[in-house]
């Protein structure tokens, strides 16, 4: 980290090229349509500021909370984006970081300003309410769009509550909580990664994918979100429907490992229907494993494992969880 923010000017380190440099982002790129196609923007600059808020932690050198705050200054901006669901992903990392470690309310304020964004999304339906995830909500495509990965994002709202006593952010994140549970789990505990609702009836239309083998794949990391985020519910209303139903994510998902301590990249594997077939036949189609989707998960099952309430806990702690930190670490 010391090594490289240095030379990173105004931008953020986004994915990294060939030769092993970053490519990097402006925190300012927005997400948005160009024509049909959508792009997520920079969602990951948050990571980067939470990161050297870490590096703090474990060095307690000062520079490193110094280049946090600069850093933020140039993330801030994005709490006033309209246009996405990933500005959970973004502050819950960054904002409300800075502030439990500096008790500096400027980075409170950024991270309520970014929680009043993610409650403006919430799309009220006959059978419930759920987080619009991508796109203007002057957009149909826009409102009828949500995501697994909003169940990360969750996190902001719960925050928000506990900094403001405002329980109308509590509310939409159960809201959304209970219609994910309803419209994208699977009767085998697989998650859909996205689904397009009925905006007056809130009923599903269709199950996709953007990102993994084919819309009725399990897509990894999309798995990981999800157990991610019921964990979170679970700890901050209480409620153990929200355990169990992320005990029950999380065992699927050590059934899919198969003895592998790292995850596949794009599909836990379901049965292969003919199009997820034909698209692992094509050249450019890989499934490398993906560091990533351990790591999402391996929080939640350090946090709720040790008390012998998930069966998979034993599996998960002594091979897939602790890899995936040691890896992450080294």
């Amino acid at each position: 980290m010391a090594e490289d923010e240095p030379t990173l000017g105004v931008e953020f380190p986004h994915v990294t090229a060939p030769d092993g440099s970053w490519i990097k982002l402006p925190a300012s790129l927005s997400a948005g349509y160009t024509g049909e196609a959508w792009s997520h923007g920079n969602w990951l600059c948050g990571f980067w500021v939470g990161l050297l808020l870490a590096c703090y932690l474990h060095t307690s050198e000062k520079k490193y909370l110094t280049w946090a705050r600069e850093r933020m200054r140039l993330v801030a901006q994005r709490a006033e984006d309209p246009n996405t669901h990933d500005i959970g992903f973004i502050f819950d990392s960054s904002a409300i970081p800075g502030y439990t470690i500096t008790g500096d309310n400027w980075y409170a304020d950024i991270a309520m300003t970014a929680a009043d964004k993610l409650r403006a999304r919430i799309m009220t339906t006959r059978s419930g309410a759920y987080l619009a995830a991508w796109g203007p909500l002057n957009d149909l495509r826009g409102r009828c769009s949500s995501a697994i990965d909003t169940m990360a994002n969750l996190s902001l709202l719960y925050w928000a509550t506990n900094y403001s006593g405002d329980c109308s952010y509590r509310l939409a994140a159960e809201a959304h909580a209970d219609m994910t549970a309803k419209a994208f789990i699977r009767s085998d505990h697989s998650t859909y990664h996205a689904v397009e609702y009925d905006v007056v009836s809130g009923e599903r239309k269709r199950g996709y994918t953007y990102q993994g083998a084919s819309d009725e794949s399990a897509w990894s990391r999309g798995q990981g979100w999800a157990i991610y985020g019921y964990v979170n519910s679970a700890r901050e209303t209480g409620q153990r429907k929200y355990l169990l139903l992320a005990e029950q994510l999380a065992n699927y998902y050590v059934k899919r490992l198969a003895g592998r301590q790292v995850p596949p990249g794009i599909s836990m594997q379901r049965e292969l229907t003919p199009t997820s077939r034909i698209r692992q036949q094509r050249p450019w189609f890989h499934q490398p494993c993906w560091r990533w989707a351990g790591c999402i998960r391996a929080p939640p099952l350090l946090q709720h494992g040790p008390n012998g309430a998930w069966p998979c806990w034993k599996h998960c702690a002594a091979t897939s969880s602790h890899e995936n930190l040691r890896i992450v670490g080294s």
